[in-house]
């Protein structure tokens, strides 16, 4: 493989209003954009591409600091609350395209507000996906512990229904993390997700899982990295506890 054939973004846009700056937020003395570069390069992938998408002036100063490419300015239309993580994707594959003549085989979008990931989860997925030819793309995910039967949604008059009158077990159940996902570009241009059929899921543990949001999960991280919960990354890579 050549270093175009795996593109890697990580989306940072401007303007959260439930916490403000969130990808500059540091934890443990790292910046959420910092955490995310350091474990994509110690996954040690020579044959990717990384760079940064976003509208905000100071997460590009930051990122070309560290010395990722913010090869464009993202459109504020794609920089809104309403803004979906595909959109974001077939951006980035589009100005690759007009740049190059040419789209990456793999994508993978690595969101900075799941800062736990660990470098070994990378590396893993793109061996999976490499490997499981019939595959086409595969999704971080958390286990929710609870069967269909045990989930819940309301309907019109706001009255409980469960998802399903099935008895499957509570480990059956799993729900994007946010930390990784990774699809073969034909598939992800094709059904325009980055969950297109022939998916596999890859299950990370509940800290590896912390999607940062809000002040209060900002705080879970922060006491993370204090109370030395979480220490499987060594100090190259950033992620060990202060």
């Amino acid at each position: 493989m050549s270093v175009e054939d795996i593109l890697a973004v990580i989306p940072a846009r401007a303007g959260s209003k439930s916490l403000p700056g969130k990808n500059l937020r540091a934890i443990g003395g790292t910046s959420l954009i910092e955490r995310t570069v350091r474990a994509f390069r110690a996954a040690r992938l020579s044959e990717a591409e990384l760079i940064v998408s976003t509208n905000d002036h100071d997460v590009a100063v930051e990122a070309k600091a560290l010395g990722v490419d913010v090869p464009f300015v993202r459109p504020e239309q794609l920089s809104t609350d309403a803004s979906s993580s595909i959109d974001v994707a077939l951006h980035a594959l589009a100005h690759l395209r007009e740049s190059i003549g040419r789209c990456p085989k793999l994508f993978m979008l690595l969101q900075p507000t799941t800062p736990f990931r660990n470098p070994v989860h990378i590396s893993e997925a793109v061996a999976l996906l490499l490997n499981e030819k019939d595959l086409d793309a595969i999704v971080s995910v958390k286990n929710l512990h609870r069967g269909p039967g045990q989930l819940y949604v309301l309907n019109e008059k706001s009255r409980a229904r469960t998802l399903t009158t099935g008895s499957a077990k509570p480990t059956d159940t799993y729900t994007p993390n946010g930390s990784l996902y990774l699809a073969r570009t034909a598939a992800l241009i094709k059904h325009q997700s980055l969950t297109p059929p022939n998916l596999a899921l890859y299950p990370m543990d509940a800290i590896a899982s912390i999607d940062i949001d809000t002040p209060f999960d900002f705080a879970i991280a922060e006491t993370v990295v204090r109370q030395n919960i979480w220490h499987e990354l060594s100090d190259t890579i950033g992620n060990k506890p202060a």
